[in-house]
């Protein structure tokens, strides 16, 4: 009986091998990673949160006081700090391990060399991919803040995202010149179209803590993609180097 070829190839040792380097990569990073978001967003962002809640609150029980309302405004249970934190923390890790996954399959499939320099920069293509661009046409809003149809919003984030990684693809791995101008099209395009617009609507919360809002939120996230590069990276390395030499 002749050897079974073809579609049974990926079922080699050798790539099962890839598949389990790039799974444990993936937990490794995105768990430690996620962790280190969640650390920072409590010391930076959450309390930013927690004070446009406490103006939303105040501005929508002015409103009804303003209205002559016979019932006291019912503002609903705020949701326990130590809960949150959880939430947030289980939240990260899985957004963590997804990227992780995704940017240690691009590091093997692209046969670029396995060292926390490289996944730093690969860490930091995801950053500008994923936040980065996105956030010059829509900055990160706090509770409060005016925003535009929902699902335009998500239709455009979507649209910036996947044009800013092909026309990164194209101007950092496509050798041919005449294609660069494509990708600089592409990561030009959804901006060149516009994000959905915010209603003319005054938000309750104060101009300043948007601005830190926005800082805080793009500060950590920039830390967050070079850490989990920069982790994703190493351990492939580090796994990679176990399997060619058993102890």
């Amino acid at each position: 009986m002749p050897p079974m070829t073809g579609g049974m190839a990926w079922r080699s040792p050798a790539t099962e091998h890839m598949f389990l380097r790039i799974a444990l990569s993936a937990i490794i990073a995105g768990v430690l990673s996620g962790a280190l978001l969640t650390a920072l967003q409590a010391h930076k962002v959450q309390p930013l949160i927690v004070a446009a809640e406490t103006y939303e609150l105040q501005a929508a029980d002015s409103h009804a006081h303003g209205h002559g309302d016979g019932e006291a405004h019912e503002a609903g249970t705020p949701v326990d700090d130590g809960e949150r934190l959880i939430l947030r923390l289980g939240t990260n890790v899985l957004l963590g391990v997804g990227f992780a996954l995704l940017l240690s399959a691009t590091l093997v499939l692209t046969g670029r060399r396995l060292d926390w320099g490289q996944g730093a920069l690969w860490g930091l293509a995801g950053f500008v991919v994923f936040s980065l661009a996105p956030a010059l046409g829509m900055p990160p809003e706090l509770p409060g803040m005016a925003g535009g149809e929902l699902t335009e919003r998500q239709a455009w984030w979507l649209g910036t995202v996947v044009a800013t990684a092909i026309g990164l693809w194209i101007l950092l791995l496509v050798p041919a010149v005449w294609l660069k101008a494509i990708g600089v099209v592409l990561i030009a395009l959804p901006h060149g179209v516009g994000a959905p617009e915010a209603p003319a609507v005054v938000g309750s919360v104060p101009p300043e803590m948007a601005a830190a809002f926005v800082s805080a939120t793009m500060v950590a996230n920039l830390v967050f993609w070079l850490v989990l590069g920069t982790l994703a990276a190493t351990a492939l390395a580090r796994l990679g180097h176990s399997e060619t030499h058993p102890a």
